[in-house]
């Protein structure tokens, strides 16, 4: 990977290709429900041999990190729009305005289908094999 490159869905892309417009998705598509991050977390301190609870807080800080440069680039994306006479500055600041709604509103029903699931019994992680995951979509299980 090249230097400055961070890894998108199993690829890699250099930093100036990640987030270059106001309406790319947040966490949404590549974040981890936090079971998937869970069992991740569990999977990499095994094969690390490093106490789970530090690799779940250096997941956690990265996502952050990597959200917060996301937020930095839409608004510089959104500043040049401004300065090219595309938007003005008041639509930039309803556009921020927007996506940050949409993330609350995103969040919200993530913790509404977990509440949703542990209501009914369901262990989710187990039925990943059945649903699918991803833009993979519903392989079935085999």
């Amino acid at each position: 990977m090249a230097a400055g490159g961070v890894i998108s869905r199993g690829r890699s892309v250099s930093a100036a290709d990640t987030t270059t417009t106001a309406t790319s998705s947040t966490t949404t598509g590549t974040a981890a429900t936090t079971t998937d991050q869970s069992t991740f977390a569990d999977k990499l301190s095994q094969k690390l041999g490093v106490d789970k609870d530090k690799v779940s807080s250096a997941l956690s800080d990265i996502k952050k990190e990597n959200q917060d440069a996301r937020k930095q680039k839409v608004s510089a994306n959104l500043d040049q729009a401004v300065k090219d006479g595309v938007i003005t500055a008041d639509q930039k600041q309803k556009i921020l305005d927007h996506q940050s709604q949409m993330q609350a509103q995103r969040q919200k029903e993530k913790a509404d289908n977990q509440q949703w699931a542990k209501d009914n019994g369901i262990d989710m992680s187990k039925l990943k094999p059945y649903l699918g995951h991803g833009k993979a979509g519903c392989k079935g299980k085999k």
